[in-house]
């Protein structure tokens, strides 16, 4: 599977990047809107992990809009500290956006970074497992999501 990072946090787009090749995810990471969207017309990936604040970017929403229009049929994860709720969270679902991973704050410790790492990448595989014609990938049960995202947390954090 392969996956195209969009973050322009370095620290944030590292440790993304790490935790995906962690589970043998092969990784495209760049952190503009220009950087993605080039990589896009080259070599379309399996599921798109995209920060909506981006520096070359209007807003967020313009940034979905054209990631989106580049990769129509590529699931693309909302990863912000944005937080998924009111009236962002709604366009973005109607602009493309198959999920969204809000980020942990700042002052987060180690252990939250890697529980919510773990679960990012579960979502990850989960929808490019879908996107690579595998739609069994999305019956895994919650309950088996939140294991598998526990489990790979608990070695990112360490």
């Amino acid at each position: 599977m392969r996956a195209l990072v969009i973050e322009d946090e370095v620290y944030d787009r590292e440790r993304i990047t790490a935790a995906l090749r962690h589970a043998r995810v092969e990784v495209s990471a760049v952190e503009t809107l220009a950087g993605a969207l080039e990589i896009l017309r080259q070599h379309p990936p399996d599921v798109i992990l995209l920060d909506l604040l981006l520096p070359d970017a209007q807003d967020g929403i313009e940034s979905l809009r054209e990631v989106a229009r580049l990769a129509p049929e590529t699931p693309i994860l909302i990863v912000s500290a944005t937080r998924p709720e009111g009236p962002l969270a709604r366009i973005a679902g109607l602009k493309g956006a198959q999920g969204w991973a809000p980020k942990p704050g700042r002052g987060a410790g180690d252990g939250a970074w890697g529980s919510w790492l773990g679960e990012l990448v579960a979502q990850a595989q989960i929808l490019g497992g879908y996107a690579q014609g595998r739609p069994d990938r999305l019956g895994v049960a919650i309950g088996e999501l939140r294991r598998v995202a526990a489990a790979q947390g608990d070695q990112l954090a360490r």
